[in-house]
């Protein structure tokens, strides 16, 4: 038994006795009607909660179920046999607190490991930033446009940069690449130079043709001197930074309304 179903067994199964309808994965029939029992057994406010803690669990499995036959997505469903929706939501609740958790400290343990080479990189300005041609219709693949004004002491040979797609209104990004652009004849200490660079990932221009709006982030991570030799380098981008305030935001809106029976601490 895992440890978020032995916590689960621990903080609330003994207080459901046999009343609240449970899970049932014997036959693709008994989880559909299952499903649908949980559901209805909770408060309208509560179902779409509910929906979003069994997609969470299974990796969107309802989908699969809605579209095609149920029986090759019970194996999905295994881990949350037997149990009631709120244990349900209280197991997605916790594994997804969890999740957050590991996500903010891997992105803090990398922040730090880069704190020296951002120091050096933000003496690179890079400003002006915008996508070419708005919208991606015009070429196969969009480009960025910016301006590089390089502080450094060093000339640059090739720029790494690390950009990212949002659509609006959504917290995710849709696309995120990391683009290498050489410069032949280097960018000398002091001299501001405007440049294009290519995306190679096709997915860039249908998210652009989708969603025309989306939002640009956009930052180096990589600066490269002369033979090939690395200045500043780091896994730490503007969309790395961008993803940590999200999850930071999700974990303390998950912990200000815990599921019953469950301590946020």
């Amino acid at each position: 038994m895992s440890r978020t179903r032995w916590l689960l067994v621990t903080l609330l199964v003994a207080g459901w006795g046999c009343g609240p309808p449970e899970l049932d994965i014997s036959s693709g029939p008994a989880l559909v009607a299952s499903l649908a029992e949980l559901e209805a057994s909770l408060e309208a406010g509560r179902r779409e909660a509910f929906r979003d803690a069994v997609d969470y669990l299974t990796d969107d499995a309802t989908v699969g179920i809605e579209v095609g036959p149920v029986e090759p997505f019970l194996e999905a469903f295994s881990p949350l046999d037997g149990l009631t929706a709120d244990a349900i939501m209280t197991m997605a609740w916790m594994e997804r607190v969890s999740e957050l958790k590991r996500d903010i400290a891997d992105a803090e343990s990398r922040s730090r490991a880069g704190a020296a080479a951002r120091s050096v990189i933000d003496r690179v300005e890079l400003t002006d930033v915008r996508l070419f041609p708005h919208g991606g219709a015009a070429r196969e693949l969009p480009m960025v446009e910016a301006v590089v004004h390089n502080r450094t002491r060093s000339s640059l040979f090739a720029i790494s940069f690390q950009a990212s797609l949002r659509p609006p209104g959504e917290e995710l990004p849709s696309v995120v690449e990391i683009v290498h652009r050489p410069f032949d004849g280097g960018i000398a200490p002091g001299q501001r130079i405007a440049i294009r660079f290519e995306f190679e990932d096709s997915r860039w221009r249908h998210a652009l043709e989708d969603t025309p709006d989306a939002v640009l982030l956009c930052g180096i991570v990589r600066l490269t001197g002369r033979r090939g030799r690395v200045l500043a380098s780091t896994d730490y981008g503007p969309t790395d930074a961008y993803l940590n305030a999200v999850w930071r935001q999700q974990l303390a809106e998950l912990l200000d309304a815990p599921p019953d029976g469950v301590s946020a601490s």
